[in-house]
């Protein structure tokens, strides 16, 4: 398996994992919205036999409290192609993009997702930091993975997606 960030050939193919990963095409669309707006830190592609078979996109969002405003990172959409689902992908995909936002200086990651899964990376429930979500979720599905040690004992507030996601 290769991992790499995608290219503008890659693009036909990363929207058919997505659609064939959520069984739906909202999810590619907002990949396609992400790109367009320049919104994209990384977006990594899994490859096996030459063929794109996951994807990953860590985007722009903005971390809003009465004092400050900042620009953070989060995670999503992720996909897997079904055929290659439970493979380690995901984990390779989630594992190198969060070291690449470590590198580009962020201090945190967001994802909104399963409470069983995300856990396993060192993401943790958004409250232990004093963030919240700005769309009503359950309290434990939105979480936080801290790049730098340290990095948020200070922050609070609300995190905003880009518009892509409303």
């Amino acid at each position: 398996m290769i991992i790499r960030h995608e290219k503008p050939n890659d693009f036909e193919a990363i929207f058919e994992v997505e659609k064939a990963a959520f069984q739906r095409e909202d999810e590619a669309i907002i990949v396609e919205k992400l790109r367009q707006d320049n919104a994209i830190v990384c977006s990594l592609v899994a490859i096996i036999d030459n063929a794109i078979v996951g994807h990953a996109v860590f985007s722009k969002g903005i971390l809003k409290s009465q004092m400050h405003e900042e620009t953070v990172v989060a995670l999503g959409p992720i996909a897997v192609h079904p055929s290659y689902q439970n493979m380690g992908i995901g984990k390779s995909l989630i594992n190198k993009g969060n070291q690449y936002c470590r590198e580009q200086g962020f201090a945190f990651v967001a994802v909104l997702g399963h409470t069983t899964y995300y856990p396993k990376f060192g993401f943790q429930p958004s409250y232990n930091f004093n963030i919240s979500c700005e769309f009503e979720v359950p309290d434990d599905a939105f979480m936080i993975l801290e790049l730098k040690k340290g990095a948020l004992l200070m922050s609070q507030g609300t995190f905003f997606y880009h518009q892509a996601f409303r």
